[in-house]
């Protein structure tokens, strides 16, 4: 699954911006709550632990998972993987910050997968659709707050 947005503000305003993990729960529905469990002492790996809620089938869902950002100041990108989890089997993936003619892209990337018993081709893609929304909601989210921001100054 990828998600690309392009915004009007300079690149490192966005990526640093995007370094504000407890921030994204403003910007992406589903989230409900972000605990940072651990963060080195220049920011560049966090450990977090996500709470996220989907409704699918009439069902309520809570999926928590603990995830490693690595976030690579040279290249301007965070990687992430999957640390722990009772309800995901897989889930890594990045988020770029290119400079674009307008402004900044993001692309955020991942790949994740599901457990469940009764997991099946339709509630994987009804989770996937779930997980763009929440996605592009999050870019667009950091979009608005960095063109509101910073717009006059660029």
């Amino acid at each position: 699954m990828k998600a690309r947005v392009l915004a009007r503000a300079p690149v490192e305003i966005l990526y640093e911006l995007a370094r504000d993990t407890e921030e994204f729960k403003k910007y992406a529905p589903a989230i409900k709550e972000i605990k940072v469990l651990q963060r080195s002492e220049d920011g560049n790996f966090v450990q977090v632990e996500w709470t996220a809620h989907a409704n699918f089938f009439g069902a309520a869902r809570t999926l928590t998972w603990v995830q490693n950002d690595e976030w690579d100041n040279k290249n301007l990108v965070c990687r992430f993987c999957l640390c722990r989890s009772n309800d995901m089997k897989k889930l890594a993936g990045e988020w770029e910050f290119k400079t674009h003619p307008k402004g900044t892209e993001m692309i955020f990337s991942v790949n994740f997968q599901v457990h469940h018993p009764l997991m099946t081709p339709l509630i994987h893609r009804i989770l996937d659709q779930i997980m763009r929304k929440n996605n592009e909601a999050m870019l667009n989210g950091l979009k608005k707050k960095a063109e509101q921001e910073f717009w006059t100054e660029w």
